[in-house]
């Protein structure tokens, strides 16, 4: 092979490196460590999933939020009535004008994001159709989680979720699923507005 024939070859081979690399700047371009254990890193995640919510589904949110990470034991103290006692990793709760998240820490970022959309989607809910079923709040929470998830390339955890089961969450999601093949992604939110309980007529 002639000397100026691998001089271009290397040219080529430098430049893809250059390209690949200003590639993964870009995905990491959050600076969001892979695991969550610090509260600066948890507002880092808040903020993402507020402007996703946002652009992705024009999710608006008038109320304050406070996020609070918290350790398993703490979690397992305040969510101890709950049947799910033991497998929460968020917690939504609403007191005099303020949304309160509760975050377990030590969790990846891809479940974090998720969970925070999930929350934060209750938050939404609590402001603009107070007073529905449970289970069509689950639904429609679970529903945004594995949005989230889509959009941030998680497709792994996005299709565990899916394929929950549970009756609250796993009914409720596959409602929403089905309202989506109706009236497309951004239709999703107005519809579920107008509504108290899950259509099971749909």
């Amino acid at each position: 092979m002639k000397v100026n024939t691998l001089k271009k070859l290397m040219i080529i081979l430098v430049s893809a490196f250059i390209a690949l690399a200003f590639v993964v700047a870009e995905v990491n371009a959050d600076d969001i460590p892979t695991i969550i254990n610090k509260h600066e890193d948890a507002m880092k995640v808040f903020k993402k999933a507020k402007e996703s919510l946002r652009s992705k589904l024009g999710m608006v949110f008038h109320r304050p939020f406070e996020i609070k990470l918290v350790t398993g034991k703490e979690m397992d103290k305040i969510t101890k009535a709950s049947p799910y006692h033991k497998n929460i990793i968020g917690l939504h709760r609403y007191r005099k004008g303020v949304n309160y998240i509760y975050m377990l820490d030590d969790v990846g970022k891809d479940r974090f994001y998720g969970t925070m959309c999930h929350e934060m989607t209750h938050g939404w809910q609590d402001e603009n159709c107070p007073g529905q079923t449970r289970i069509l709040r689950e639904g429609l929470a679970r529903w945004v989680e594995v949005k989230a998830l889509q959009w941030s390339g998680a497709h792994t955890l996005a299709r565990q979720i899916h394929r929950t089961a549970d009756p609250i969450y796993g009914v409720g999601y596959k409602f929403i699923l089905k309202v989506e093949d109706k009236y497309g992604e951004k239709g999703v939110l107005p519809y579920v507005l107008k509504l108290k309980d899950i259509n099971r007529n749909f």
